[in-house]
């Protein structure tokens, strides 16, 4: 896949930072803000996926039927783990 080419400002202290951090690591200032875009996306991604999972969860919770279920299994599995003494 092609790169495309961006040009942005950003702080002085932020790109003071960033300076710092690539001289730490050696990475280049590409590879970097390639990083903190990647993480930021996931980032963003992972919340809008805890978002949807709650609103679904709190439209749609457990019935204490399905509680009792889940429960009963946890307490069976436990049952059966070999502890030591």
């Amino acid at each position: 896949m092609g790169a495309a080419k961006v040009a942005v400002s950003v702080p002085a202290r932020l790109f003071e930072a960033m300076e710092s951090e690539r001289h730490r690591t050696g990475e280049t200032r590409s590879e970097l803000v390639q990083q903190a875009v990647e993480l930021l996306l996931k980032r963003r991604s992972t919340e809008e996926d805890d978002r949807r999972y709650a609103e679904a969860y709190r439209r749609f919770p457990d019935t204490d039927e399905e509680v009792a279920v889940i429960s009963a299994a946890g307490m069976e599995i436990l049952r059966v783990l070999p502890w030591e003494d």
